[in-house]
């Protein structure tokens, strides 16, 4: 966030992904009642069994719904444990 404040870009970050040879590690930004950022989720997906496109529609859909505590990522891909409450 400090290297998009530095190059004076005027956007924000939506999610971070760090693809490995057998995981996909996805970091979903959560934005305060102010519109702060700080909080995030983080999803650990196996490649093999995991549907990117499906896991980070379902993180988006779960920022836009405030009043949903969990999520089960079984509904992305399979074999991946769900989040904790």
């Amino acid at each position: 966030m400090r290297t998009m404040e530095s190059l004076r870009l005027d956007d924000s970050i939506e999610d971070i992904l760090i693809t490995l040879r057998k995981q996909c590690h996805l970091s979903w930004l959560l934005k305060s009642s102010r519109n702060e950022q700080g909080l995030f989720r983080y999803l650990v997906l196996d490649r093999q069994k995991a549907n990117l496109a499906l896991a980070r529609h379902n993180l988006r859909q779960i920022g836009k719904r405030s009043d949903q505590l969990s999520w089960d990522a079984s509904s992305a891909c399979a074999g991946t444990p769900a989040l904790p409450e």
